[in-house]
């Protein structure tokens, strides 16, 4: 068999290791290309040659076709720019003896090697498919298929005659479509090699499944893109496991799809430039959830093997687990045209809440020195300029022979974002604002948080920078992770930044921008940038944040990566003088009663998510925000009329009568509106002056305007100032 010279070529007595995910053998495979049966195509303008098995009516019969095909080679076979693969099954779908191909070769062919469409009881087993172009094997909604213990080797894109960014979905399995009901296909134990594009394309399963993965076990090497797992239905849970990968440019990447929660487990990936690409996205302010566990991520696996890493390229650049974004939507496959990012990248708008969670990996040979250079166990996406949620190093992880150097790799947003097409005047600012949390003290032996460097963030009395990360460890837990964003219908027109947050008693200040453009119109980009702001904060502290224009109308606000106890205040002064109204899931929290000369600490009683107080003359407010991934707190400016009475009373005797509950239940009996409405936001003394709000009543007819209900509003005032007096 003749390889291309760019693959490296290694033999040894035993497999490399062995591991209780599967046994790592990166020894070069050997496949025989002839048989003693040949089927050999024409090689007239790439006709080939093509056999069917399909399933047809005639009449009232149906004709169910059957093959059996034992060490049978196929060369020249599929046809070029069509989907005739050299072999086709094709709307099988009546029970009857089964199809077989096994122990034979497909070689050299002009298109596919094997297509399998909606048909049933088909088994592909000990098979060497070589030479492919743009897809070996196709399967789509198949049942009761088994295809296992196959070799494939080199699958190639087709050549453009002009440039275009037509893609061609490259690969050496591509699962396309389920079929309905419990699954029959199996896909086990194969070895893939030399894929151009994709080396296996498939669907995770439900987490919730308690049988034996039914795509396991296969191995994928010296790939670009060796595993690429894709959404399976409306599963909200998928599972991703049992995979060997090496010596890959991407080894397992999952960015299209769109669930509640990923779980990667029980991998081996090593030598591979990336060898692991988390990406969840779906348009939701519910927490996304991903679960790194139980596999093995090793940097350099062949450090007895000198020879193996004689060219520096081989041993250099190798990562581990990509620190990704969340996105609001996933990428779609089958796609036409490629996409403006990587796949492993982002290419839609980043997501608003998410968490990612790492135990039971195990780390080896993670090094970098004068020959062997950046090489990173856990290195930034850098194709996420916005939102990237809390990483979480937990229980189990160990590691031998790691430099501490080359745990992390964080990079400065590149002075090339900041045009008009991407950020702005200035580079997107998420790469800044990254928390990582190491539970156990995985990495320095003490429990801590990772951040970016990031001068204004660091607390320089509990926090050290380690330059080879570009990064700062925290000995603690003092950072999160606080998202807000505008809910107005500009959203993505209005540009709100730069914003400042900061916090006086600790010396932090951070400068946050919007998120990128990402979308296009053909070569163009749209001017559409959502004002959604991810940044770092020190946990509970009062944080100031400035706006540098008006705040839009509906805000929501979101604390990420801190602990249960955990909390931080929000404060930020308004420049219109309206009523803000703050809710948590529908429900409205009204504010704390400001009493002149008495205390009013939110977070006294246990900081409880929505709690807030309203500064009547500033025009400001405070509100609490818990670490609940359910606390999403709403401030929406309404529509109000503002108004201060003096009573001749003092402080003291208006609390001792109840003043502040009969002073309500009168407003509301006089104006005739319900309790929610009235809110008193703060009491002084003079002799005691009571500052409080009437809401207008929410305006449910478009046909009514805002100078409208404003114009009512006022009227029902004036008629409560006539009663008074």
């Amino acid at each position: 068999m003749c390889i291309r010279d760019r693959y490296t070529h290694y033999g040894a007595a035993k497999p490399d290791n062995e591991t209780k995910y599967g046994i790592l053998d990166m020894r070069t495979e050997v496949g025989l290309l002839t048989r003693s049966i040949l089927i050999h195509g024409s090689e007239e303008e790439a006709w080939g040659c093509r056999v069917l098995v399909a399933e047809f009516k005639e009449g009232e019969f149906t004709r169910r076709g059957r093959a059996v095909f034992d060490n049978v080679e196929f060369m020249n076979c599929g046809q070029y720019d069509t989907e005739k693969a050299a072999i086709s099954f094709e709307q099988i779908s009546s029970p009857g003896p089964k199809s077989s191909l096994t122990n034979s070769v497909i070689h050299d062919s002009n298109g596919w090697h094997l297509k399998i469409l909606s048909s049933r009881g088909i088994t592909i087993e000990n098979n060497f498919f070589f030479n492919a172009m743009r897809t070996s094997t196709k399967i789509a909604f198949a049942t009761d298929v088994s295809f296992r213990k196959n070799l494939i080797v080199l699958v190639y894109k087709r050549e453009f005659s002009v440039k275009t960014k037509l893609l061609d979905m490259v690969s050496a399995i591509y699962i396309s479509h389920l079929a309905d009901g419990p699954n029959t296909l199996f896909v086990t134990d194969n070895i893939i090699a030399g894929a151009q594009l994709f080396g296996l394309i498939a669907p995770g399963r439900d987490c919730n499944d308690k049988e034996p993965p039914a795509i396991a076990n296969n191995v994928i090497h010296s790939s670009d893109n060796a595993y690429i797992g894709t959404p399976n239905k409306s599963i909200s849970c998928l599972s991703f496991s049992r995979f060997i990968g090496y010596k890959n440019i991407e080894a397992f990447t999952t960015a299209f799809t769109d669930v509640d929660e990923i779980v990667v487990s029980e991998m081996v990936l090593t030598d591979n430039r990336y060898s692991l690409t988390v990406i969840n996205a779906k348009a939701t302010t519910s927490q996304l959830k991903s679960t790194v566990k139980d596999i093995v991520l090793s940097g350099l696996n062949q450090l007895s093997c000198p020879e193996c890493y004689e060219n520096e390229t081989e041993c250099s650049g190798i990562h581990g687990l990509r620190i990704s974004p969340t996105l609001q939507h996933g990428l779609v496959l089958p796609m036409e045209r490629g996409p403006q990012a990587p796949f492993w990248g982002q290419d839609e708008v980043g997501g608003f809440s998410g968490q990612v969670t790492i135990t039971g990996v195990t780390l080896l040979n993670w090094l970098s020195n004068d020959r062997c250079k950046s090489n990173f166990v856990f290195p930034l996406n850098k194709f996420a300029p916005d939102y990237v949620p809390p990483h979480i190093l937990g229980e189990g992880i160990t590691k031998w022979n790691v430099q501490e150097g080359s745990f992390f790799q964080f990079f400065d947003p590149p002075q090339a974002w900041a045009k008009i097409d991407d950020c702005g005047d200035w580079p997107c600012t998420g790469p800044k604002n990254v928390l990582i949390r190491d539970q156990v003290g995985t990495v320095l032996g003490t429990p801590g948080t990772i951040l970016p460097y990031n001068l204004g963030v660091m607390n320089k009395t509990r926090c050290q920078a380690k330059e080879k990360w570009n990064g700062i460890f925290c000995t603690g837990f003092d950072n999160g992770l606080v998202v807000f964003e505008s809910l107005d219908v500009d959203n993505f027109k209005r540009i709100l930044s730069p914003i400042e947050l900061s916090c006086a008693a600790v010396g932090f200040t951070n400068k946050i921008n919007t998120f990128m453009d990402h979308l296009w119109n053909g070569f163009y980009t749209s001017f559409t940038r959502l004002s959604r702001f991810p940044s770092l904060v020190p946990l509970n502290q009062t944080i100031v944040i400035s706006w540098t224009g008006t705040i839009p109308v509906k805000t929501q606000y979101n604390l990420q990566g801190a602990t249960n106890r955990d909390w931080v205040i929000l404060r930020q002064r308004y420049a219109r003088p309206e009523s803000i109204q703050v809710t948590v899931n529908g429900a409205i929290i009204k504010p704390v009663k400001l009493v002149q000369g008495q205390e009013h600490d939110l977070t006294k009683d246990g900081p409880k998510c929505g709690a807030n107080k309203f500064f009547f003359q500033e025009q400001t407010i405070e509100f609490v925000v818990t670490s609940d991934p359910n606390c999403i707190v709403r401030l929406e400016q309404v529509n109000s009329v503002q108004v201060s009475l003096r009573m001749d009373t003092t402080v003291e005797q208006f609390f001792e009568k109840k003043g502040d509950v009969e002073f309500i239940d009168k407003i509301t009996a006089v104006l005739g509106v319900p309790a929610d409405r009235v809110r008193i936001v703060s009491i002084r003394k003079g002799s005691v002056i009571v500052d409080f709000v009437i809401d207008a009543a929410k305006n449910e007819n478009p046909n009514i305007t805002t100078t409208e209900v404003k114009t009512a509003l006022k009227t029902q005032v004036d008629n409560l100032i006539k009663t008074v007096e």
